[in-house]
């Protein structure tokens, strides 16, 4: 049975940013992130990372920033700088623009920026271990530990299933 203190499930965004944000906080603390995709996908980007966009408010921009992120994306992020919000066939709008000399509401940037710079970050974390082509199978509560059972999604045997006894495991609500 192996060992941590963390076990995440989910390799995307949230889960390699909540991954990176305990090991820069916590440094001691070992963290293994469940990937259900495999180690090397076709074209070289994790699905998490594609070539989507994605809206992020200023706060999690600044987020970013207390990470030590936000000044590598901020480059190819554009600004958020008014916001109009309506409802096709229904009456009212709302327009909201940024007032002059203010911070935008927020930015835009790709994916696949964010799982880059992620990726090169968490790199430089060896207590962050990565399980690829994974998915959680069962978990068991016991008094001061959780044992997270890992099942490679290639091997069909759940004799070769990965157990890990962690303090905490971040998970979706188990059973949905």
């Amino acid at each position: 049975m192996q060992q941590a203190d963390i076990v995440i499930v989910g390799a995307g965004m949230s889960g390699c940013l909540l991954a990176l944000a305990i090991v820069k906080q916590s440094p001691a603390l070992d963290v293994v992130l469940i990937d259900d995709n495999p180690e090397k996908v076709d074209k070289g980007a994790h699905p998490g990372f594609d070539n989507r966009s994605i809206a992020l408010s200023a706060g999690s921009c600044d987020l970013l920033d207390e990470l030590g992120l936000w000044h590598r994306l901020q480059k190819n992020a554009q600004p958020i700088d008014d916001i109009h919000i309506s409802d096709r066939g229904n009456l009212g709008i709302v327009n909201l623009d940024k007032p002059k000399g203010n911070l935008p509401f927020g930015s835009v940037v790709e994916l696949q920026d964010v799982g880059a710079v992620l990726q090169q970050q968490l790199a430089q974390f060896p207590q962050v271990k990565r399980i690829y082509n994974s998915a959680l199978t069962n978990i068991q509560k016991q008094a001061h530990t959780i044992t997270c059972t890992i099942q490679n999604k290639l091997e069909n045997s759940l004799e070769n299933a990965t157990q890990i006894e962690a303090k905490l495991c971040v998970a979706r609500r188990w059973g949905e």
